[in-house]
């Protein structure tokens, strides 16, 4: 007869403990153990080399068919193993080619599936935060806040992105830490592949919708508009 298997279900833009939290409400494994292993920096894929030691960014999204008896480690393993299958020879490639790091094009994928709904538009945002980093202009992504204060809510407050993190965008310039979730292949394409562009800054409407502005008071404006 044919073996039961577990389908389990990693959605995009999910954190290692929403992961963690998920695998324990279906009865899988223990949350705490999952993050304990996913924090413990015990695999040994060459794309983990220079990042920060967690597996935040790196745990990607897809569904999975798990035999009956896998381990907590043998889980792990095998979605790594789709990362390292899904980052395509031809991408690596290409990242070298921008002289980047693969740590770098995930943090900044964690970022733009944070933010950004839809392809075209995480190649813009994209665009633009690069363009930031190269001027070293902070690049302000409200996310980055609320993973420092491990917090879910819509909006951030001035004393909010007062936190002194070094997942603090608004404070320090460049990308943060590291990955703040685990991205999709569209939000890693879109760091690899961003669309050059005039604007600057972004917001996203309540409907998720985004808008550019290429200037900031054009920026102030939609806010005012958009964000009441």
């Amino acid at each position: 007869g044919e073996t039961i298997k577990n389908k389990i279900t990693i959605i995009e833009g999910w954190t290692n403990k929403d992961i963690a939290e998920y695998l324990e409400k279906i009865n899988l494994f223990e949350k705490n153990k999952i993050l304990d292993l996913i924090n413990s920096n015990s695999f040994d894929f060459d794309f983990l080399k220079n990042n920060t030691g967690t597996l935040e960014g790196y745990l990607f999204p897809d569904t999975y068919l798990l035999e009956k008896n896998e381990t907590e480690k043998g889980v792990i393993k095998i979605i790594l193993e789709n990362f390292n299958k899904k980052l395509t020879p031809e991408l690596r490639e290409e990242i070298t080619k921008q002289n980047k790091t693969i740590f770098e094009i995930i943090t900044m994928a964690s970022l733009i599936e944070k933010e950004v709904i839809t392809y075209e538009d995480k190649r813009i945002v994209s665009g633009i935060l690069w363009k930031r980093i190269d001027i070293k202009m902070p690049l302000q992504v409200d996310a980055t806040i609320l993973y420092a204060l491990k917090e879910h809510k819509t909006r951030i407050s001035i004393e909010d992105t007062k936190v002194d993190s070094l997942y603090n965008t608004y404070k320090y310039r460049g990308l943060p830490l590291g990955p703040i979730c685990n991205p999709g292949i569209e939000s890693i394409k879109a760091a690899i592949y961003p669309i050059e562009n005039n604007y600057w800054y972004y917001l996203s409407k309540p409907n998720k919708e985004t808008v550019f502005s290429k200037t900031l008071e054009e920026h102030n404006i939609n806010k005012n508009i958009y964000l009441k």
